[in-house]
């Protein structure tokens, strides 16, 4: 709308000026009819344009040369602009609305013909060319209600949208939860009475099935240590009911009846026997304890494993000599390492004292120690019957024996190898079994050992 009101108000204010400089022109030509244009110059434009729309056109220094009637007696702001370049730009209108405005400045003059020239040739005065100043504005009032109306609607859409994906949000985040509820639920109720049921979630996304399969797994290993140690109070209960009820046997027969000196003595030297038994073997669940402890710290000594050996071996190496039983040493003079002496010694102990009381009669017993990059690597290997594949699986269970009857009681609990399992995972190592041709191996890995003072 604003280019056609901009040109009617330019010819308006070119016929306007046309008509001024020719009735100011010399009276020497003669006279020439103007040409009339059929233009109403103050209602150009008619309906809801005439209240929305608003020209004004300046001649010269600042006459006003046409205007539109609803401006009134006020003006509209001039805008600068150069000549042949149109200028756009906000303005406030006279009764206070924006208006999107446009300025034009350009120059007007009568034509050159006899009229227009005086008797010497040159340009007759007041037919020279005149600058013309035009300024079309638009009230902006119906957009600035459009646009207001807009906001408003985009607000309720933004908001009407943001409850409903809110609400949206929220079911599918519900929806995703309630497998982890029914997985909460199922926690909750856990638990040692159901240590046989598993964690279900029917349908649950691929996401929770590694959850389920861990819990699954962790409720598995609660269970094989609550297996354990109902089986270690039952074997527990088991080797120190034996000794107890060899006690009180012999109590009650001593006391029986009168007996002399010799009988008593011989009674309560079984009382001593046995109440030994029972010491070692209390001593060694303690050990055993301590060992598997999580807060179980180990030293660090130089230690000379020849000597340690030779420690370890004295209190079985009678016993071993009685069997017929020949120790055959392997061990370097000059291999020192540095570990915790007091639990490497237990450990020793141990694995000797089990190869002397299982080692077949008149077999040879060899202890081998080896170091490398890798650690050091202690081998002690004894000649023995009647072993089975899972021999290596069960040793180190605390109160396992080969022999099943527990024909054999008292210091041999089967505590030996599982206290030894104990104290190697506090050194930091790791012992190993190799049942293989009746021959049984028992391998013990330290971590490697520095070097002597000597030898840096």
């Amino acid at each position: 709308m604003i280019r056609p009101i901009l040109a009617i108000a330019a010819l308006a204010c070119a016929v306007f000026a046309w008509g001024t400089c020719s009735s100011k022109s010399y009276a020497a030509p003669p006279q020439v009819e103007t040409q009339s244009f059929p233009l109403d110059l103050e209602r150009p434009l008619s309906g809801d344009a005439q209240q929305s729309h608003f020209y004004q056109c300046w001649l010269g220094g600042g006459v006003t040369v046409a205007r539109s009637s609803n401006l009134g007696p006020a003006d509209l702001p001039r805008l600068e602009t150069k000549a042949g370049e149109p200028r756009y730009d906000d303005i406030v209108l006279p009764n206070g609305d924006k208006a999107r405005a446009i300025a034009v400045r350009f120059l007007v003059g009568a034509p050159m013909d006899e009229a227009a020239t005086a008797p010497d040739g040159s340009r007759a005065r007041g037919a020279e060319s005149h600058p013309v100043e035009v300024v079309v504005a638009r009230s902006t009032r119906s957009v600035e209600r459009s646009l207001q109306t807009l906001r408003w609607l985009l607000a309720a859409t933004w908001a009407i949208s943001m409850l409903t994906c809110a609400g949206i949000m929220h079911w599918l985040v519900r929806r995703g939860l309630s497998p982890l509820d029914k997985l909460s639920r199922q926690i909750r109720t856990f638990d040692q009475d159901r240590l046989d049921t598993w964690f279900e979630l029917p349908g649950a996304s691929e996401e929770l099935e590694p959850v389920v399969r861990q819990l699954n797994g962790f409720v598995d290993r609660i269970r094989e240590a609550f297996d354990r140690e109902h089986a270690f109070t039952a074997h527990a209960a088991h080797e120190f009911r034996t000794p107890l009820a060899g006690l009180r046997s012999t109590l009650e027969v001593s006391l029986s009846k009168t007996r002399d000196a010799d009988e008593y003595k011989e009674a309560e030297q079984a009382c001593l026997k046995i109440t030994t038994q029972l010491q070692r073997l209390i001593e060694r669940l303690l050990e055993l304890a301590r060992a598997q402890a999580p807060d179980a710290q180990r030293r660090h000594d130089e230690i000379s494993l020849n000597q340690l050996f030779d420690e370890a071996w004295l209190p079985f190496s009678d016993a071993a000599a009685e069997k017929g039983i020949a120790l055959i040493p392997e061990i370097p003079h000059a291999l020192i390492i540095t570990t915790d002496r007091q639990l490497l010694r237990r450990v020793l102990e141990n694995v000797l004292e089990n190869a002397a009381t299982y080692a077949d009669d008149h077999s040879p017993l060899t202890l081998r120690a080896t170091t490398g990059p890798d650690g050091t690597r202690i081998e002690c290997t004894n000649q023995t019957k009647g072993l089975t594949p899972e021999t290596a699986q069960e040793a180190f269970r605390p109160f396992w024996r080969g022999d099943s009857s527990r024909s054999s009681t008292g210091m041999h609990a089967g505590l030996g190898l599982a206290l030894c399992k104990g104290f190697m995972e506090v050194l930091g190592g790791q012992i190993t079994l190799d049942p293989k041709d009746d021959q049984f191996k028992v391998t013990l890995h330290l971590p490697p050992a520095k070097p002597a003072k000597g030898d840096a």
